[in-house]
């Protein structure tokens, strides 16, 4: 739970959800250091982006020593965990060269995930980790993203940092700067069909409804808000009683 103090280090602050999570955070007047990867293309224009909300910026490369060290100086209590790619990004990547194995979702959904585990770790400090995952999953689940996820959550629960993770279904917008057309339709398409089953009666309809950007980045924010939220796994029926900013 946040206190008097309390920085937050945001990890895919560029992101979609990312973004939000940052203005929420600064909204709530919990400082922000928002992390960009230094071989961003596109370093110069968040750079800009985000000093216009008075935000810090860190562009600590990926490796476990130099987190660290990073994470010695800031002393941040909370890390937010926001990374991930997607099969265009990964397609992207293939397209400009960069190895497949870097690219892939064993490599930045968990890899990344692990290296700030390691790194708080290594520099002794015992910030919340909230991590945002996915729906479905489990031991169980089929696919490399999916597997990933699942090796990324392992890696957060048993790393004895206090720690929340999320698990939301689809995730819409269509202020989405990476267009998802398909994304977008089939949420919208799927909450008609859960809205039509909760009519008949169907109570876990609610686990499978989409949510928006802006409306997952409130429910982040509100976990360090709530001490009782601290080691959970939260599933998507539950984002309402943690405060959604959908029904605002």
């Amino acid at each position: 739970m946040v206190n008097v103090g309390t920085l937050a280090f945001v990890a895919g602050a560029t992101g979609y959800v990312g973004q939000y999570v940052v203005q929420q955070l600064s909204k709530q007047e919990i400082s922000v250091v928002a992390h960009i990867r230094p071989d961003s293309k596109r370093l110069d224009e968040w750079c800009k982006r985000l000093e216009i909300q008075n935000v810090r910026i860190d562009t600590t490369v990926w490796s476990v020593k130099a987190m660290a060290e990073t994470f010695r100086r800031l002393q941040p209590s909370v890390i937010f965990c926001l990374i991930g790619t997607t099969r265009s990004r990964m397609s992207n990547y293939r397209k400009e060269g960069q190895p497949a194995t870097e690219a892939s979702y064993e490599a930045i959904d968990y890899g990344l995930t692990q290296i700030l585990i390691d790194a708080a770790q290594q520099a002794d400090i015992q910030p919340q980790f909230v991590y945002l995952s996915a729906m479905g999953t489990s031991p169980q689940a089929k696919g490399a993203y999916m597997k990933a996820r699942y090796k990324a959550e392992q890696a957060v629960i048993y790393s004895d940092l206090p720690y929340t993770i999320l698990r939301p279904a689809i995730i819409t917008g269509s202020d989405r700067e990476e267009s998802r057309l398909a994304e977008q339709w089939g949420g919208k398409i799927l909450d008609g069909i859960l809205t039509i089953g909760k009519v008949l009666g169907f109570r876990s309809a609610a686990n499978y409804r989409s949510i928006s950007g802006k409306g997952l980045a409130d429910v982040l924010v509100q976990v360090v808000l709530d001490s009782e939220l601290e080691n959970r796994i939260i599933e998507r029926q539950e984002f309402e009683g943690a405060r959604s900013a959908e029904s605002k």
